[in-house]
């Protein structure tokens, strides 16, 4: 009777975990949906489609090849298609939402607000290759003569004016980002410093040594 018991509680037991984790994974996945959404839906007139702006969300969370289409009721319907793979490997949707926000404002100081699909791979890949090669997002965006802030700020600003949470969750990411570069800026700084203060204190010791 006592091992009916254990076992029963056992599997009550397992049960609940097994609910649980099923819960978690689908709230998980709820999430990643809704992030997914509104970045489709915030892209979709930039990329010319609903469809492009899905290939490139789902291109940049994966790493996988990013195929835009020209838009057949857009005016640039008779353009090529383009492809893109990332090569910044998998991203995750706050780092999405600042490439494709550097990619639009490359695009717009060159006049383009409607891209073809080639300059929007073009001026996105610009912008993935500089990560890859080991850019912060806020150098990348320093490179074009902005703030890091101000992209995401437009990126993510609601028609009351207000921020939300996740621009200030991104903002914090950029801040981050910015804090890392300035200190391996300062550590090469003070490495220079003491080579500079090293050889000059031994040259300095040295010929006066000679002279006397």
């Amino acid at each position: 009777m006592l091992i009916q018991k254990t076992t029963l509680a056992a599997l009550t037991a397992g049960a609940l975990l097994l609910g649980s984790g099923i819960q978690v994974a689908h709230a998980a996945t709820g999430t990643s949906s809704t992030a997914a959404g509104k970045l489709t839906s915030s892209y979709a007139s930039f990329a010319g489609s609903p469809e492009n702006a899905q290939s490139l969300v789902d291109g940049l969370r994966t790493g996988s090849l990013i195929t835009l289409q020209p838009n057949p009721h857009g005016p640039y319907a008779s353009e090529p298609a383009a492809s893109l793979a990332p090569s910044t490997g998998k991203l995750g949707y706050g780092n999405i939402n600042i490439a494709l926000g550097l990619a639009k404002t490359s695009l717009a100081q060159q006049g383009i607000t409607n891209p073809t699909p080639t300059q929007l791979a073009a001026a996105l890949g610009g912008v993935l290759g500089q990560r890859s090669e080991g850019m912060g997002w806020g150098q990348i965006a320093k490179s074009m003569g902005v703030s890091l802030g101000s992209v995401v700020s437009a990126s993510h600003t609601e028609k009351s004016g207000k921020k939300t949470a996740h621009t200030n969750q991104v903002a914090s990411l950029a801040k981050a980002d910015n804090a890392a570069g300035k200190s391996n800026a300062g550590g090469n700084s003070r490495n220079g410093g003491g080579k500079a203060g090293g050889n000059g204190g031994g040259n300095g010791g040295g010929n006066g040594g000679g002279k006397k």
